[in-house]
């Protein structure tokens, strides 16, 4: 398998109530998505190369 290309999209998902953190509010919960395009090229199998007589 050989990726092709790859994507990284960040989001960001509202929260209804934010919460205070340490350094901070969080009022966003971030997520990552990874899109990952490959394709897949099959190679013969010893058994398939072998010559049947």
């Amino acid at each position: 398998m050989r990726i092709t290309e790859t994507q990284a999209i960040l989001i960001g998902i509202e929260l209804e109530k934010p919460f205070p953190l340490g350094f901070g509010t969080l009022s966003h919960l971030p997520r990552v998505l990874f899109r990952i395009t490959a394709v897949h090229r099959r190679r013969k199998s010893f058994a398939d190369r072998r010559e049947v007589p």
